[in-house]
This record gives structure tokens, C-alpha cells and sequence, in this order.
């Protein structure tokens, strides 16, 4: 990173064991681009990861990133420093204590093209597919966050109107 000087730090998440993750975007003056890095910090330890961005912590450390791949966006999950992919043209938006992750896929711009989607035990799915009474519902776009319980909360299509949800698992 000669020649760079860091333009924005951005904490993103933060566990109960005050492990922090974030980005970092650099600026090359010589070239007048930019290049982001995520990181991992803690009271003992920094940990940058060259391309990957960090989204989300919990508080076993187990974090969920998202990495850029000719210009498709993959979310990897990096549980017991083992990184794996678990969901292509994708984004995160959550992981709970569980190793259950919930996010969007699809996403171009609000719409059909646009899926809530699950990573529970190694395997991804379609939220909407996993439904059981899903009487007016068109979509589900966006699975924002999940607790410990498995509840879930996102938003969705609903007789024509974007409508928030809240799914209680069985």
C-alpha cells in the first residue's frame, strides 16, 4: 500500500466479547483509486483481510464475509479459521449464535429478481421456500436479521405492498 493513505475506517460489527469487525478503504494517489480491506479487532489481536469485507460477528467469533468475484458478490463464512462459501450472487446481513446466517440474493434493485435466503446446517436456501402459510405473500426480498431462537425479520412483497415479516421457526 505505498503511496496510500486511508480515507475511511468503518466498524461494522461487534460481539459481546468486544471482538470488532470492519473495513478499511485506502486511496492510491499516485493512480486516484480506491481499495477497501476488511478487518478483525480485538483487545489483542488485528487481522486485515486483503479483499474479503467482514459483515457480521457473532459471539463465537464466527464471521460472515463478502467478497467480490468477477463481479459477482459471494458471502463466505469463516467459522473455526476455516472459510467456506456458502452462497453465491449474494449478501449478508446477519449471523446468530447458531452459525445461522440470513441475507438477500439477487440483488439488482428492488423486485422479483431480489430473495431472502437462509445458511442453516451447510446448506443455503430460498426463505420463501421454506414457508409454510404463505397466503398473499409474492416474495420474501430481505431477511435483515435473525436471533438465537431462529426468529427472523425482513421485508417482502404482500398483496402488492412491501410489508415487514417476522418467521418463527417451528
Amino acid at each position: 500500500m505505498v503511496n496510500s493513505h486511508l480515507q475511511q475506517l468503518c466498524l461494522v460489527s461487534v460481539n459481546d466479547l468486544s471482538q470488532v469487525i470492519g473495513s478499511l478503504q485506502f486511496i492510491d494517489k499516485r493512480l486516484g483509486n480506491s481499495t477497501s480491506r476488511g478487518f478483525f479487532w480485538n483487545a489483542n489481536e488485528f487481522e486485515s483481510f486483503a479483499d474479503l469485507g467482514p459483515c457480521f460477528i457473532n459471539d463465537l467469533g464466527d464471521i460472515v464475509f463478502s467478497r467480490t468475484i468477477n463481479k459477482q458478490c459471494c458471502v463466505y463464512m469463516r467459522q473455526n479459521d476455516e472459510v467456506v462459501l456458502i452462497q453465491r450472487n449474494a449478501r449478508a446481513t446477519a449471523i446468530n449464535n447458531n452459525g445461522v446466517v440470513v441475507g438477500d440474493r439477487g440483488r439488482q434493485s428492488f423486485g422479483d429478481d431480489e430473495k431472502a435466503w437462509v445458511y442453516l446446517d451447510g446448506v443455503s436456501y430460498d426463505l420463501f421456500d421454506l414457508v409454510v402459510d404463505i397466503s398473499g405473500w409474492k416474495t420474501l426480498n430481505l431477511a435483515l436479521d435473525i436471533n438465537d431462537s431462529g426468529q427472523i425479520v425482513g421485508y417482502g412483497l404482500r398483496n402488492g405492498k412491501v410489508t415487514g415479516f417476522l418467521l418463527n421457526p417451528l
